[in-house]
Formats: C-alpha cells, sequence, structure tokens
C-alpha cells in the first residue's frame, strides 16, 4: 500500500505571485468589457436588480438544505496530521466538528479510500449548489448553507478528504470553455461575450485533486448533472479530467497549492463586487437555472442518469468557441505545443 507519508511527487507550485499573475489578464478583460459597453450595462443595472430580486425570493421559498450535517460526538474519527495537504488551512477547516460529523457520515474509515473520496465528490455534485460572484466562504460555511463557488465547494471536499485521512490539495487555472458553454453562457449577455473574446478564456477555475493508490485523482464537480445533460455533455466522475469535455486548461497556467492565499480571497470578491454591481450575474444565473430545468427533463426522459450518461459518451462532441481555437494556435506556434485533442473523452473508472 503507497505510503500516504511520503512526498507524493510533491510539486506544489501555488503562490501568490504565480495566481495573482494567471488572473491579472482576465480581470483586467473584464474591466475593459464594462467601461465599452455603457449602454448594455445600464440596461442591465436597470432590470439586473428587479431580476436578481425576484429569483432572490424564489429560491428563499424553494431552499431547503437537501442533507442533513450530523451532530459531532466526542471521538469521531478523523485525521489529526500535520502533514502538508492532510492538516487544516485557511478556509479549509478539516478540524471543525461539522465537517468530521460529515465525513464520518460520507464513509471516512468505513469505505476504501476510493469510496469514500467518491462519496465526497457525488455529495459535492448533487448536493451542494453552485453559486455565482458570491463572497469566498471556505469549507464550513459552504457545508452549513449548501452552497458556494468553485472555490468553496473544493474547499470543502478537500476538507472531508483531509478529515477522512486522505492528501487533497487545489489546482487553479485559466479554462476555456466547450462551445455548449460558451453559447450557454457567454454568448447570451454583451459584457461575458466581449470579458471572454478580449482573452479567449475565463476566469481561473478551481478542481481538487486526491492521492489515492500511489496517484493524484482529479475531482471536477462544478457542473451538476442537470446542467451537463441541458448542453448535452457526459455527467462528470471521480479521477475524471474536465479537459476535453467541457473546459480547456490554458497551457502553462496550472497553479497546484496546499491552501487557498489570503490576498486572493480579497482579489476574488472585488471580482465578485464588479460583477454584481454591473449585474451580469442574474443574467447568468438565470440561462443557469432555466438549463437546469431542461437538463432535468432529459434525464427523466432517458431513463435517469446512468442511461444518460451511457447516450452522452456515445454522442457529445467537444468544440472549442472560435475565438478560444485562435488563443490555442497562437500558444502552439510560439511554444512548439502540440494542439488540444478536441472531443477527448474522459471514461468512467
Amino acid at each position: 500500500m503507497p505510503d500516504k507519508s511520503a512526498r507524493r511527487e510533491e510539486t506544489i507550485n501555488g503562490t501568490t505571485r504565480a495566481i495573482w499573475m494567471q488572473m491579472v489578464p482576465s480581470n483586467f478583460a473584464l474591466c475593459i468589457a464594462v467601461l465599452t459597453h455603457p449602454f448594455d450595462l445600464i440596461h442591465m443595472m436597470r432590470t439586473g436588480a428587479a431580476l436578481k430580486k425576484q429569483m432572490k425570493s424564489a429560491r428563499r421559498q424553494e431552499r431547503r438544505l437537501p442533507y442533513i450535517i450530523p451532530l459531532y460526538r466526542e471521538g469521531m474519527r478523523h485525521s489529526k496530521s500535520g502533514e502538508v495537504n492532510l492538516r487544516p488551512t485557511y478556509q479549509c477547516e478539516s478540524n471543525a466538528p461539522e465537517i468530521i460529523a460529515m465525513a464520518n457520515e460520507l464513509g471516512a474509515f468505513q469505505n476504501s479510500d476510493w469510496g469514500y473520496a467518491e462519496a465526497c465528490f457525488n455529495f459535492l455534485k448533487k448536493k451542494v449548489d453552485f453559486s455565482f460572484s458570491a463572497p469566498v466562504r471556505g469549507a464550513l460555511t459552504t457545508l452549513r448553507i449548501g452552497e458556494g463557488m468553485c472555490f468553496d465547494k473544493v474547499s470543502l471536499f478537500i476538507a472531508l478528504c483531509r478529515a477522512g485521512s486522505i492528501p487533497a490539495r487545489y489546482k487553479m487555472y485559466n479554462e476555456a470553455f466547450a462551445e455548449p458553454i460558451y453559447k450557454n453562457l457567454v454568448e447570451t449577455n454583451a459584457i461575458m461575450k466581449a470579458w471572454y473574446n478580449r482573452t479567449g478564456y475565463f476566469l481561473m477555475h478551481t478542481m481538487a485533486e486526491a492521492f489515492i493508490d500511489g496517484k493524484w485523482r482529479p475531482a471536477d464537480f462544478a457542473i451538476p448533472p442537470d446542467f451537463e445533460a441541458a448542453l448535452g455533455m457526459p455527467l462528470g466522475h471521480f479521477d475524471e479530467e474536465p479537459e476535453g469535455i467541457w473546459n480547456w486548461e490554458i497551457p502553462g497556467s496550472a497553479v497546484r497549492f496546499e491552501q487557498i492565499p489570503r490576498s486572493f480571497t480579497i482579489a476574488m470578491n472585488l471580482v465578485g463586487m464588479l460583477m454584481n454591481a454591473s449585474q451580469v450575474m442574474p443574467f447568468v444565473l438565470q440561462g443557469w437555472e432555466e438549463g437546469r430545468q431542461t437538463g432535468q427533463k432529459i434525464i427523466e426522459d432517458k431513463g435517469g442518469e446512468e442511461e444518460y450518461d451511457r447516450y452522452a459518451r456515445q454522442t457529445y462532441k467537444a468544440i472549442l468557441p472560435a475565438v478560444s481555437r485562435r488563443l490555442f494556435k497562437a500558444l502552439n506556434e510560439a511554444d512548439e505545443q502540440a494542439t488540444p485533442v478536441l472531443g477527448k473523452k474522459g471514461a468512467k473508472s
């Protein structure tokens, strides 16, 4: 059995400076997009606030935490290691009683490491909602309220893994969307489109990696099954890369790290404030919610998630938007790197 105390090809390169350098071009592009579309901005500010209030009211009436946080009992098993990638860190409170209790509920120390990590993955993918441009909250608050940005959902997954004695870390990179997401969340909004098209990619995406059976296993649960179905995509699984399915990693942009830098949360909260002030997000969220409703019906019509996923893996072909293809071509020519393989599918483990 692999020794967890080994440093596991430890190549953490997620310095604060590296993360900030990746964020600067996209943040600058957002500012330019807002400033160069004043009429769209005025329209969204007039209608976005009312739309946001309407959606908040609907969510407040419908919103119920889709799980019960178990009561913590003294002596519940959890990792007490101080090792890198096993210890509690900023916004990844793996030693919090509620996280320990949920870890035990999901099968920590009862299932295999693989089985437990997969249970955590499914919990984050199906039970914890993705929220747009909210403040960065961290693992514990995300567990308590049942929603968070990708950073928060990843923090909760990593906290649950660490509480269950599985080393886990963050991976962050600039992402180019597959065409279905581009058309659904970007092309329908003038500011979002100008923002994305200026760089050819979106904000940095965060996913997790868990160390199991001697390898770092990817965990990307950003998109819920119903939205994947609405876009015709296969359903993502544990130990399956999103690359070539719903996004592509911009070459050279990936950073891995044990904990989110404090300055990063400040930067992301400022970006969130700008997006909220421009009222971009209510329109994106509206498309997201409408897509999820469509996807639920698609899954039902196919006979459930397993049948839908089997069908989607036979029919889906991932395509990069033209603006992202131009970016990859330029990067490939500059760095003499191979172009990404379009249409690559992951296989369910």
